[in-house]
């Protein structure tokens, strides 16, 4: 409905059902989406792109991070520092469990930072 697309409720839900799939499922819902639309018209289906493609970046770089971030504890710019390493550093797996490393490696290093403050009696 945002750039006049036909089917927008169908194309919508494709893509939105197939986001849930990691990694593979931005592109599995995009390309049925955008060819549904190019039947429509070439230009609409660009627009179709290009509209896909900001939402998938603004998901996948700020609100997947914000979310996810909020419920581990972690900022979005460590959530996605961690992914980064874990997938450089390990691949497929790296990346999946590099979240929940993180915030059991800031939980650990907090608690150390607390247990040496309050040694010293220093209250913050």
């Amino acid at each position: 409905m945002i750039i006049g697309a036909p089917y927008a409720l169908v194309i919508s839900t494709i893509v939105g059902v197939t986001n849930m799939v990691p990694y593979f499922g931005p592109i599995i819902g995009a390309v049925p989406a955008v060819l549904i639309t190019l039947f429509y018209n070439p230009i609409t289906a660009l627009w179709m792109l290009i509209f896909i493609l900001c939402l998938q970046q603004f998901d996948g770089l700020y609100l997947g991070p914000k979310i996810l971030g909020t419920q581990v504890g972690l900022k979005p710019v460590y959530v996605i520092s961690a992914i980064i390493i874990g997938g450089g550093l390990f691949g497929v797996l790296g990346m999946l469990l590099a979240v929940p490393i993180g915030a059991i490696i800031r939980t650990i290093f907090t608690r150390y930072i607390d247990s040496k403050l309050e040694e010293k009696n220093i209250k913050l």
